[in-house]
């Protein structure tokens, strides 16, 4: 399984009363991600912001304003809806797969966001833009 397109180094970890654990570590980047392991939201972000060379904090941000990291969240006055709140039109557009499957939806906003194509969250420019640090 291709996590990332970067170089990745495996390590494999024993440690009494802890048990074994596999990890992959990028060798460009101080990231560490779990093999066969579901992803958290957060961790789901960091992915893709690597893979896409995005921005970290604002991507986070982004997600946090627009649905609070929730993968099913939905608009009840329009047809927004997942992480990132993508509307029909948008994720018809420049997305794939189900805007509430959260790998799909955070996949396709962080390429856009790595694209600098911040449009999409206009509704949202005065939440994610204000905050400097993380807040979630």
């Amino acid at each position: 399984m291709n996590i990332l397109s970067i170089k990745l180094l495996m390590v494999t970890v024993t440690a009494v009363g802890i048990g074994i654990g596999t990890f992959l570590m990028p060798l460009e980047s101080s990231v560490i991600y779990i093999a066969d392991k579901k992803l958290t939201i957060s961790e789901m972000i960091e992915k893709y912001v690597v893979e896409y060379n995005a921005d970290l904090l604002l991507a986070k941000n982004i997600a946090w304003c627009e649905s609070g990291l929730k993968s099913d969240a939905v608009n009840p006055v329009s047809s927004a809806k997942g992480i990132y709140q993508f509307i029909d039109s948008t994720w018809n557009q420049y997305c794939e797969g189900n805007p509430l499957n959260a790998e799909d939806n955070i996949k396709c906003g962080i390429k856009l966001q790595s694209q600098k194509q911040y449009g999409h969250w206009a509704e949202s420019v005065n939440c994610w833009k204000l905050i400097k640090s993380r807040i979630y």
